[in-house]
């Protein structure tokens, strides 16, 4: 007695997989998330470690120029990368320690805004303003520069 998948329909099925997984409309394009900032800001590099200290809400200057974090909070893919990767912690967490730091030292939280339009417009007011976007939408932002890339998948 034959358990499975009967041999002459193995094959088939195997050759119709394989051309699903190789026909080019079935390919993921890979998404980059970017750190912008003012093309006048003479910051050309910030490291992991700085990023993630101006995101908490703990003051960083490069360059001798105070880094102002802005956050995009409408996109929940980017604010899930944003948590996962440049905060390195979970959204609660997160929100009790800038909490905290602003009540203890009265450090300014990252301003939060909820549309692409406003923060390209703090980007351009403010000299050295960062914000973490995905690079699709960066590239199609003038007069700011790529500082960094923060992540790929």
């Amino acid at each position: 007695m034959e358990r499975g998948i009967p041999v002459k329909f193995r094959f088939p099925a195997f050759v119709s997989i394989a051309v699903l997984f190789l026909s080019p409309g079935t390919a993921v394009a890979e998404r980059t998330v970017v750190l912008l900032t003012n093309e006048d800001c003479p910051v050309t590099e910030l490291s992991n470690l700085e990023i993630r200290k101006a995101y908490v809400g703990i003051a960083v200057a490069s360059e001798g120029q105070q880094i102002r974090p802005i956050r995009l909070i409408a996109d929940q893919d980017l604010n899930r990368i944003f948590f996962q990767t440049i905060a390195a912690m979970s959204e609660k967490s997160y929100e009790r320690r800038a909490l905290s730091l602003t009540l203890k030292f009265g450090t300014p939280r990252p301003v939060e805004l909820s549309n692409l339009e406003e923060v390209v417009a703090t980007l351009r007011q403010s000299t050295c303003s960062v914000a973490f976007l995905w690079a699709d939408d960066a590239s199609t932002i003038s007069n700011t520069k790529i500082v960094r890339v923060l992540w790929r998948g």
